[in-house]
């Protein structure tokens, strides 16, 4: 079974119905936050949101990797990569199947 996932549009209409902006300021609003949090992860910051998680930049190592199908070895190139990691609240959340037992951005924007 495929899981559903939120979009930028999804997301507008949530800031659009919840904090009283425009269809297109919303949509704007989305692009700007998406836009600096690229920016910042590119530039080799990490982004830690309270209560939700961090994203954090880290460094891959080249190694040897094998394709599964054929078992032939090939090089893989060392590289940047980013993990999230969820806050303690949202663990919590997530555990209890709770999505809207607090205040704050968690409970106000996708219903």
């Amino acid at each position: 079974m495929r899981e559903k996932s939120v979009t930028r549009s999804e997301l507008a209409d949530a800031i659009q119905r919840n904090v009283g902006l425009t269809r297109l300021e919303s949509a704007e609003f989305v692009e700007k936050i998406i836009n600096h949090m690229t920016t910042t992860l590119a530039s080799g910051e990490n982004i830690l949101i309270t209560g939700f998680g961090s994203f954090q930049i880290v460094e891959r190592n080249a190694r040897t990797g094998r394709n599964p199908r054929t078992k032939v070895e090939t090089h893989v190139a060392a590289r940047r990569s980013i993990k999230f990691k969820p806050s303690q609240v949202l663990r919590d959340d997530m555990a209890r199947g709770n999505s809207n037992g607090r205040k704050g951005l968690g409970s106000v924007f996708i219903d």
